[in-house]
């Protein structure tokens, strides 16, 4: 069921703001990963069980790309999300 237009443009107010906040930036706090990205990234990568244009926001982008392959441990973490939209696409969605 598709989210409301009222929730749509509060996601993209958001990632506005972080775009804005991470120009000319490759981490969030500092010149390294730190605690924050991790907790942005996990945040951030729900995006990846709907259909949303991150491209959208270049910054945000460049940096949910460059964070995943720096994470430690975040094969693991993608696994799960492409496993939970496969279940919900199977179980759920088809049923609203």
């Amino acid at each position: 069921k598709p989210g409301s237009q009222e929730n749509l443009e509060k996601l993209n107010a958001a990632f506005d703001l972080l775009n804005t906040f991470l120009e000319g930036h490759d981490y969030v706090t500092g010149n390294q990963l730190s605690v924050a990205d991790i907790v942005i990234l996990a945040t951030v990568s729900t995006i990846e069980m709907v259909d949303f244009e991150l491209n959208k926001f270049p910054n945000v982008d460049r940096w949910y790309k460059n964070a995943q392959k720096v994470t430690p441990g975040w094969d693991e973490n993608i696994k799960r999300i492409q496993n939970a939209k496969k279940f919900l696409a199977e179980n759920l969605i088809e049923k609203l």
